[in-house]
């Protein structure tokens, strides 16, 4: 679905992550110049023709507090191997994150404090910055699961992310 103001970006076809303290899984497949996004087990948007295939991968959290876990990342071969290769859940994946600290990963703005490692999980507290992989990826799959995390106050508004990882500025009531 192209973007209403023209920009060079997908809006998502339906909104399908969850509320506040709940866990959204992620699946990013690019190959070849193609790009799809599959959230919470649905194929919401995507891309073609883009460029450059080959770079580094970044998690954006858009000013809220939000937890990450389970990172995987598999290289696939190029659409034109003979070879029909399918990436099923964690098979032949690599771990981008090892549980214990922020080793292969990298903050963009000197925030420091801003991402976290703490029980197992990314932690970001929602000030600013990007974290991204000190690796670059070509043609991958990417798995992740996230959630917005903070003190549980019952009824509260949250910003609505498209899946493309921009906020929408519209609001929606979750009950925390």
């Amino acid at each position: 679905r192209p973007h209403p103001a023209g920009w060079s970006r997908c809006l998502p076809s339906e909104a399908r992550t969850k509320g506040a303290g709940e866990w959204n899984h992620y699946r990013v497949t690019c190959l070849d110049g193609t790009i799809s996004l599959e959230v919470n087990g649905g194929k919401v948007s995507g891309g073609y023709d883009i460029n450059p295939r080959k770079g580094y991968i970044c998690l954006e959290a858009e000013g809220s507090p939000a937890d990450f876990r389970n990172l995987l990342v598999k290289e696939l071969p190029s659409s034109n191997s003979p070879l029909a290769e399918v990436a099923n859940d964690a098979v032949g994946f690599t771990t981008l994150f090892n549980g214990l600290d922020l080793e292969g990963w990298r903050s963009d703005g000197g925030e420091t404090d801003a991402w976290t490692v703490k029980g197992g999980r990314i932690v970001h507290d929602g000030s600013a910055g990007n974290l991204w992989t000190t690796e670059s990826y070509g043609d991958m799959v990417l798995m992740v699961d996230w959630r917005w995390a903070g003190p549980s106050q019952g009824r509260r508004m949250r910003p609505i992310i498209g899946a493309d990882g921009v906020r929408t500025g519209e609001e929606v009531e979750i009950e925390e």
